[in-house]
């Protein structure tokens, strides 16, 4: 048998003897001769040897121990060990004396150095203002680190976006439950989903598919990896077939021909789900943060304010006041800005007379009033829709999102919402973090989700959905 250790056996054997001796609470130091390291025999005897290798692998373990550490890789107090060791191996030693760990402890405690456990994070999350005893979920079919308006909507390279056109306007819908976010969101056929594909598919169909050279052209543009996701080898091969000078001349015969053959509206709609989808689905358990909401629904609705400007001295009427009053003036702002002036004095019409009859104007009632006018149906050629119309209102007023109650009541016909279950639209995304965020104090305002952490969702898997919320829960109730 060799007197002789590996190499790194015979560090590890000394460091262990080293460190039984200490009395507990000893800060650690370790003296070197660099570049030589000490180790240790098998009968225990000590000797020195070139040690630059593990001066390497310690420079390497302590500058990537703070994103082990964030990533949960290591505990923290193993990443303060890392920097400590290579620090001590650097700069310990009768050339250039000790260095504790406790020294450089004190060294990382202006590094912002948070806490990853979830009660810890919680709690750096309610002093932010975020609801944490209020579990909510987004479903997705997109992945993304955070939210992003937008108004184009052919759905290309627009990851995270929300766009003007939902059912109260451009904001981050979130549910209290995971089942409805599972199946009506993170799910193809959701029919909120499915309305968004077909929208597209047809607005394609219409811009792009008309006929087969119009098809042609439309899938040359499309870039290889879409292609590819069409399904089809043989016509994507012939796009990539294509030279370059009939790019230019618009020459695509052998395309053309082939497209004879296919069902160009099934094309348009294979189109719409690639670019709408990036996987099968995701649930992304998030809190949110909201200091004024519109209550839809329920015994603490919202009711907007309306008082009857009399005027007792003259015996006339003055102008109304109030916050409908307000409400109202902001709603049809934006129709008088399209033109419509007729449409906005039709809706400001019906609005007031709600609110004169009723001494105010609830917020059911004033989005009932808006869905159902012809201001709002007229106002969609401009790309002005009734949701968008309605948020306007309500920012004006210095609302920040809004709370629907018993959102089934709404939405008929879509799965996995109760009558306690409710629906939240947050206007700002740095109002809503992942669940899993750091939350750290210094990124409090970003809008980034800091954590997109989700549940994904196998495709066509049996029983799939069920295992998803299951797993949901196990998350939220912190067995994972």
């Amino acid at each position: 048998m060799s007197n002789y250790l590996t190499r790194q056996q015979g560090r590890n054997a000394f460091h262990q003897r080293r460190n039984a001796a200490l009395p507990e609470g000893e800060p650690v130091r370790e003296q070197v001769f660099l570049p030589f390291g000490p180790y240790e025999r098998v009968d225990g005897s000590r000797y020195w040897d070139w040690q630059t290798p593990l001066l390497v692998k310690e420079a390497i373990n302590a500058f990537t121990a703070p994103g082990r550490a964030y990533l949960g890789q290591i505990p923290e107090n193993r990443m303060v060990g890392e920097a400590a060791n290579f620090a001590m191996t650097v700069g310990a030693g009768s050339l250039a004396g000790t260095a504790p760990t406790n020294a450089l402890r004190s060294g990382l405690a202006g590094k912002n150095v948070l806490s990853m456990d979830n009660a810890a994070r919680m709690e750096r999350a309610a002093s932010q203002g975020f609801d944490t005893d209020t579990p909510l979920y987004h479903g997705t079919l997109r992945q993304f680190d955070g939210f992003q308006k937008t108004s184009d909507m052919d759905g290309r390279g627009h990851d995270g976006t929300y766009a003007s056109e939902g059912h109260h306007g451009a904001g981050i819908y979130l549910t209290t439950s995971p089942a409805d976010a599972s199946h009506n969101y993170a799910n193809k056929l959701g029919p909120d989903q499915r309305n968004k594909i077909d929208a597209l598919a047809e607005r394609l169909e219409t811009e792009g598919f008309g006929d087969n050279v119009e098809a042609a052209e439309f899938l040359v543009d499309l870039d290889d990896a879409e292609l590819a996701r069409l399904g089809d080898p043989e016509l994507r091969n012939l796009v990539n077939d294509i030279p370059a000078q009939n790019a230019t001349t618009g020459d695509y015969e052998a395309l053309e021909d082939y497209l004879d053959r296919l069902d160009l509206s099934e094309i348009a709609s294979k189109v719409a789900e690639i670019r709408l989808m990036d996987h099968d689905g995701l649930v992304i358990p998030v809190v949110a943060r909201g200091k004024n909401l519109v209550r839809i629904k329920g015994k603490d609705e919202t009711i907007f304010d309306y008082v009857e400007g009399y005027n007792e001295e003259l015996d006339d009427y003055d102008e109304a006041t109030g916050a409908a009053v307000d409400l109202i003036k902001a709603t049809v702002s934006s129709l008088r800005d399209e033109g419509l002036d007729l449409e906005a004095d039709e809706l400001s019409s019906a609005l007031y007379m709600e609110a004169m009859e009723s001494g105010g104007l609830s917020a059911s009632d004033f989005e009932s009033i808006v869905r159902r006018s012809t201001a709002a149906q007229n106002a969609i050629d401009y790309e002005l829709s009734p949701g968008m119309m309605i948020q306007d209102g309500y920012r004006a007023l210095g609302y920040d999102g809004i709370e629907m109650r018993n959102p089934g009541g709404t939405f008929q016909g879509m799965q996995g919402m109760g009558v306690s279950d409710k629906h939240y639209v947050i206007f700002d995304p740095k109002n809503v973090r992942s669940r899993f965020a750091k939350f750290d104090p210094e990124n409090a305002g970003s809008s980034d989700l800091l954590s997109s952490r989700g549940v994904p969702l196998p495709p066509s898997a049996e029983g799939a959905r069920e295992r998803q919320q299951n797993v949901i829960r196990a998350i939220m109730s912190g067995r994972t």
